[in-house]
């Protein structure tokens, strides 16, 4: 006799927004749902959120405000501010200007300020959920050492 313990939990499927994206393509080329979800082994209800979602990941995608990697759909708090830098950081990049934490945080306090966003503190946790966001790793740039 099996216990409710025993069975094997199906375990969630999250997909990256471009997976997502990939996803309502095949949709909008005029795939069945029903394909789909047995190709890929999800639920229907999994198509069937994507689906209705489908707007807002599109826009997220097409707007590049998410990494294609990310999993989650949220946004940050902060989305002024975390817009202005990650505007400075591709800036200071496409200058060759190596960036590092430290000045990724002033940066955010200044942009901050001058926002006038009140609760914002540019954490070590901040700066990391803020990488994770925008897929942003530490690289050495080209004549940095």
């Amino acid at each position: 006799m099996n216990s409710p313990g025993d069975s094997a939990k199906k375990r969630r499927k999250q997909f990256s927004l471009q997976e997502k994206v990939d996803l309502l393509r095949e949709l909008d080329s005029g795939k069945k749902q029903i394909d789909l979800c047995r190709e890929r082994g999800i639920a229907p209800s999994t198509v069937a959120t994507i689906w209705k979602d489908r707007e807002k990941i599109l826009k997220l995608h097409r707007e590049s405000q998410l990494a294609p990697t990310r999993k989650r759909l949220r946004l940050g708090n902060f989305q002024d501010v975390d817009q202005a830098v990650l505007t400075w950081f591709k800036d200071a990049r496409l200058q060759n200007i190596p960036v590092s934490g430290p000045m990724l945080q002033e940066k955010a306090r200044e942009f901050a300020d001058a926002l006038e966003v009140t609760g914002f503190d540019a954490s070590a946790g901040w700066l990391f959920r803020f990488r994770q966001r925008n897929g942003i790793t530490w690289q050495v740039v080209s004549g940095e050492e």
